[in-house]
């Protein structure tokens, strides 16, 4: 571990590391200040390039009478190290002959002229008035108050002694001068001294610090040749981090460290992660730490930013790193600076003072932290959003690796956690492959994070919503879960004359048996549908589920998001998904389950299924189901074919009966079975009907006994001639020529409606035809074939399956006086008595109203006396 290779200083480990230097801190007379010891001090301070051209370029001014540079500015923002290089003369003038051993192993040499006089300040915490005040009174000079000494007046007190002057924060000191006429005569003053310092056989050497050497008092001090300290190697910086961490450097040769790198590179190419050119050798001058952490550290974040001040706070930052994971790691990268640890937590918190990013950042570590590696995928990401670099954002996958991925680390979890990352964290953004956190929120995120809570069985509850309102359009259709619970739905909800059942895959036929055995209500009007493919499972698909489970979290979200526009978008997210599941449930394809036969087990039971339109609403499966597999024509012939077991019986009771019997046709509409008996007692030899309450005779058979309310407690009775009953035949109206109007859809003269309908002879009837072209050439056929001269009565039924339309099309006593788009199906007889020859009949066929999409049976009704 590193803690046992480079053995952080004792002040790393117990976090009494000294950043800030402070030299007012040099005369503490108890010593426990590091600036007051010499030694200790040396030690922990690296020789950099700026610190030895200060000691060297100090060395030739104190001994030299020529005219060499005497004024030595540090210039830098705060935390760089101008303090820390200013002290180091000063111990050096002071305490010289004890530190010969440290400028020996640094290759130095310093001595001070005897007689020489330092004087130091720190103006942050000296209010100044005049600097010349200052000097003189360390000095023993009486300058005037008001006025700074001329150059004579100042050699002749400084004398033939060496006189250095230390000045830090030398800015703050100047400014603190209210007065501009005596801040002037400060800064002429430190001119004056300035060009003293470089000019021959000088006596005065001059060490300031400023922190921008484009504003007073640095404007001053750069106006003559200067030696200029401004600290901005980074390879120095790095090599004095290293010195204040560590007691062992780590740059110095070592084949511990150069095994360790060797297996980080090893694994990550095994991994197939990326490795920019050169990166071993990066590794080897950065090491402990990886070079992407040094370049944050160092480079990226910037004070500007109101970031880490200078190297003191880099030294701060990653002593704080060394202390909390020098014994548990080979390796420190960004992914160490975790948001768990409180202590590094108030380091990054100075990268960001407003802690938008470090609050948004930890929402998402708080919702994820279950992930494997979710800790460290966080430190990394949110401390390069924090100090972003010129081009990127944040980091790539492959950078985020490097700092996640150890030796010992299972690269399937962090791919697994990073995806996660990339779904569910809502401050989680990627941009041209570059992984960062922002304060804005990502919607689409939060959403699917939000839909975790969401369970399977509330997202199929949504999905059978949608499927009831949207394409069903019947919101008591009951979904197959369970036998139990489809009966238990089936028998809570309203009576209707038919029931759709939908299963969301293919029922076993046990299960089919056990939705019909015991079911309380009429058992053949249950309409079971389920999908046409066995593979199909709606109920675990995991896109349809994935959809609900978006809408609704997105819906959930509309309700607490605290501004219209985050409204807005999670409004859009829950349409789309809606959208989504809506298709996915239209492409695909139902069909109907017929049961031909139903025994008590089942193994008695026998079934067939035909595919039903797709994307079809309730009405349309029950009209194509009525067309298709049980129009009225194939009720009378089941009734015909049993008609032996009817007779007797009121037609409500078989009604009830075929209602109830599976296997029988199914009544797919109100007047479906209506229309089937009344079929059939107008064929004349199948069977009457009678009531007692009808008018004389009191029975029909083949003719249309009347279509009342009394039709379901009339009955079935034997076939029997009927009586004729002769009745007065309308007349054509006149035509303005004087003869009638054959071309009229409606008969040109009605009969007196008091008188009794006509009788007539045989029946003939096509069957439902889906154009107005195949009635007339049907109705044409049978007219021809049975030779007739005069129809007495012609009866138009007409189905209309459902359509699109605007309804102003449709006639007034339909639509009302509604408008506009709507959705309209509907059924239509259109009955005509009076007589019509054949071509009559076949124009009335042409005049008939467009049914498409739709069906026409046409029944006429013949004159006896042609037949």
């Amino acid at each position: 571990m590193i803690k046992d290779l480079l053995q952080p200083r004792p002040e790393v480990l117990s976090g009494r590391l000294h950043g800030v230097i402070d030299l007012e801190r040099i005369s503490d007379s108890k010593k426990k200040a590091l600036e007051s010891r010499a030694k200790d001090f040396f030690d922990s301070t690296f020789v950099s390039g700026e610190l030895r051209r200060l000691i060297l370029g100090l060395q030739e001014r104190l001994q030299s009478d020529e005219a060499v540079a005497g004024l030595f500015l540090a210039e830098g923002p705060k935390g760089v190290g101008k303090s820390h290089a200013l002290l180091v003369p000063l111990h050096l003038i002071r305490s010289g002959a004890d530190l010969k051993s440290w400028l020996d192993s640094n290759r130095l040499e310093f001595s001070v002229p005897d007689e020489a006089r330092v004087i130091w300040k720190k103006f942050t915490d000296f209010p100044l008035e005049s600097l010349w005040g200052v000097i003189g009174g360390e000095i023993g000079a009486k300058f005037r108050v008001d006025q700074p000494p001329s150059i004579d007046e100042f050699r002749a007190a400084v004398g033939n002694n060496k006189l250095i002057l230390i000045l830090d924060e030398l800015e703050s000191g100047i400014r603190s001068i209210s007065d501009p006429a005596l801040r002037q005569r400060n800064l002429n003053f430190l001119q004056m001294i300035s060009e003293e310092a470089n000019r021959t056989e000088s006596n005065v050497a001059l060490i300031a610090s400023v922190y921008d050497g484009s504003q007073e008092p640095g404007q001053t001090l750069k106006r003559v040749s200067r030696v200029e300290l401004r600290f901005q190697d980074s390879s120095d910086r790095r090599k004095i981090l290293f010195h204040r961490l560590f007691a062992k450097s780590p740059l110095e040769p070592s084949p511990e460290i150069e095994a360790i790198i060797q297996s980080y590179l090893n694994t990550w190419k095994r991994f197939g992660i990326e490795l920019p050119e050169g990166y071993a050798e990066q590794m080897r001058e950065c090491y402990p730490f990886s070079p992407e952490l040094l370049d944050v550290a160092l480079v990226r974040i910037r004070q500007s930013k109101g970031g880490f001040q200078g190297t003191r706070g880099v030294l701060g930052f990653l002593a704080a790193l060394v202390r909390a994971r020098s014994s548990a790691t080979h390796l420190i990268t960004m992914a160490d600076a975790s948001l768990l640890d409180p202590e590094m937590r108030s380091w990054l918190a100075d990268l960001d003072p407003a802690q938008n990013l470090v609050n948004s950042a930890e929402s998402n570590l708080h919702e994820l932290r279950h992930l494997p590696f979710a800790d460290r995928i966080t430190a990394a990401v949110l401390l390069a959003s924090l100090a972003p670099s010129p081009k990127e954002p944040g980091l790539l996958e492959s950078e985020l690796a490097r700092q996640v991925i150890a030796p010992d680390g299972d690269y399937n979890q962090f791919t697994l956690a990073l995806n996660t990352f990339r779904s569910l964290g809502s401050y989680f953004h990627e941009r041209h492959g570059s992984l960062f956190f922002d304060t804005k929120e990502n919607a689409h995120s939060k959403v699917r994070y939000r839909a975790i809570s969401v369970s399977d069985d509330e997202a199929w509850e949504q999905v059978t919503d949608w499927w009831r309102t949207e394409i069903l359009r019947d919101r008591e259709a009951v979904f197959f879960g369970s036998v139990e619970g489809c009966q238990a739905q089936i028998k809570s909800r309203p009576k209707k004359d038919m029931c759709l059942v939908i299963a969301p895959s293919r029922l076993s036929i046990s299960d089919v048996h056990g939705l019909f055995w015991g079911l309380e209500v009429p058992r053949n009007t249950v309409v079971l549908v389920e999908p046409r493919d066995e593979k199909v499972n709606l109920r675990s698909n995991a896109n349809l589920l994935k959809y609900a489970k978006d809408a609704r979290a997105a819906e959930l979200l509309v309700r607490s998001a605290d501004s219209a526009e985050k409204r807005d978008e999670f409004q859009r997210i829950a349409t789309e998904n809606r959208r989504f599941a809506l298709d996915n449930l239209k492409k695909t394809n139902f069909a109907f389950v017929q049961l031909i036969q139903y025994g008590s087990t089942p193994a008695d039971c026998e079934v067939q299924r035909e595919p039903l339109p797709s994307a079809a609403s309730a009405e349309q499966i029950f009209d194509h189901l009525r067309r298709t597999l049980f129009p009225s024509t194939l009720l009378a012939e089941h009734i015909t074919g049993r008609i032996q077991e009817l007779l007797g019986k009121k037609t409500s009771a078989v009604e009830t009966e075929y209602r109830q019997t599976l296997g029988f046709p199914m009544i797919l509409s109100s007047t479906g079975f209506r229309d089937a008996v009344l079929s059939v007692v107008e064929q004349g030899s199948v069977a009457g009907l009678s009531h007692p309450a009808w008018p004389n005779p009191g029975r029909y058979c083949g003719v249309r006994p009347p279509s009342d309310d009394r039709l379901g407690e009339a009955t079935l009775i034997a076939p029997f001639d009927q009586p004729s009953v002769e009745r007065p035949r309308p007349h054509p109206a006149p035509s303005p020529d004087g003869g009638s109007q054959p071309g009229s859809l409606f008969p040109p003269a009605w009969p007196n409606p008091d008188s009794p309908s006509p009788e007539g002879g045989a029946t003939l009837q096509t069957t439902f035809l889906t154009s107005r072209l195949a009635v007339r050439q049907e109705v044409a056929r049978l007219l021809e074939d049975s030779g007739a001269a005069k129809v007495l009565r012609v009866r138009f039924a007409i189905t209309f399956d459902a359509r699109d339309t605007e309804m102003s099309t449709l006639p007034s006593f339909v639509r009302g006086s509604l408008a506009g788009p709507g959705h309209f199906s509907g059924e239509a007889s259109l009955e005509f008595e009076g007589s019509f020859s054949k071509p009559q009949v076949e124009d009335m066929v042409e005049r008939l109203p467009d049914f498409s999409p739709g069906s026409c049976r046409v029944t006429v009704t013949l004159d006896s006396v042609t037949t």
